[in-house]
C-alpha cells in the first residue's frame, strides 16, 4: 500500500480541468485524514485467498474474465460485484476507497486530468484499447502495474487504465463537498482496457454501476485507516 497524508485537495470539475461532466460539478475542496491505498488493483490471486478462505464468492467466468484462466494470475480480479470487493477489501481487515480518496490518491493537490499529468492517454502510458496509431494489446486486461508509466503523484500505479475499480461510495450529486445517498447505484473510477483514448475517463470523472453487476472491465482496489491491521 501507499501512504496518503492528511490534508485539503480538489475534488471534482476545477475550473482548469478538460473534459468534464455535469456530474462532476461543482468541484469542492475535501478535508481527508491520512489513509493507505493499494498500489495497484487487486489481483486474482490475491483474491484467490479470500474465495479460498470461504470469505469471498467466485468471479465470473467467461469471456474476458480473468478467473480461472491460466496465465492470468497476477492480473486485476475482474468481474466481480461491488459486493464482492467489499467483501475483500474486509477479508483483509481494511474497506474499499471512497472516491474522495481515489481522487485524492490519483490527483493529489495538483490535480492533472490523469494520474500521470494532463497528456493524453495513449498506448505509451496506460492499458486502454487503442490509440491514433491503432490497437493496444489483445483484448483484456494485463498484470497490476505492468505500466509503470501510469503512476500518479503517491506511486498508485493503474488509475488511468487496465480495469475500471469499485469505490465505497453511492452514486448521487455533489453537494457542499459531500455526496448524498444514492441507492443502488455506486461509484467505480478510473477507465479500462475497453475504452478507446478518445473516451478515456479523465481522473476526475465519475462512472456508476449496479452494486451486484459484474463486469470485465471492472476491478476494485481496497484502502485503510493507519490504525486498521493488514491481513
Amino acid at each position: 500500500m501507499v501512504t496518503i497524508s492528511g490534508g485539503t485537495y480538489p475534488i471534482g470539475c476545477q475550473p482548469d480541468d478538460a473534459r468534464c461532466f455535469g456530474d462532476e460539478r461543482s468541484g469542492f475542496l475535501a478535508k481527508v485524514r491520512p489513509y493507505f491505498i493499494d498500489r495497484t488493483e487487486v489481483s486474482v490471486d490475491d483474491y484467490g485467498e479470500c474465495v479460498g478462505a470461504g470469505a469471498c464468492p467466485e468471479p465470473n467466468t467467461g469471456e474476458n474474465c480473468n478467473w480461472l484462466v491460466t496465465g492470468r494470475e497476477h492480473h486485476p480480479v475482474n468481474c466481480v460485484s461491488w459486493t464482492d470487493a467489499a467483501a475483500y477489501c474486509a477479508f483483509r481487515g481494511w474497506r474499499l476507497p471512497t472516491e474522495v480518496e481515489w481522487e485524492v490518491a490519483a490527483r493529489g493537490v495538483a490535480h492533472p486530468d490523469y494520474p500521470w499529468g494532463d497528456k493524453p492517454p495513449d498506448c505509451s502510458l496506460t492499458h486502454v484499447a487503442s490509440d491514433e496509431r491503432g490497437v493496444c494489446l489483445p483484448a483484456g486486461t494485463v498484470p497490476c502495474g505492468a505500466m509503470q508509466s501510469d503512476r500518479s503523484w503517491c506511486g498508485a500505479l493503474d488509475m488511468g487504465g487496465n480495469v475500471r475499480e469499485w469505490v465505497s461510495s453511492d452514486y448521487a450529486a455533489y453537494d457542499d463537498g459531500r455526496t448524498l445517498e444514492g441507492g443502488s447505484l455506486k461509484v467505480n473510477r478510473g477507465a479500462s482496457w475497453e475504452m478507446p483514448d478518445r473516451k478515456t475517463f479523465t481522473a476526475h470523472t465519475r462512472g456508476t454501476d449496479h452494486f451486484q453487476v459484474r463486469r470485465a472491465d471492472l476491478g476494485f482496489r481496497c484502502a485503510g485507516d493507519p490504525t486498521g491491521k493488514q491481513k
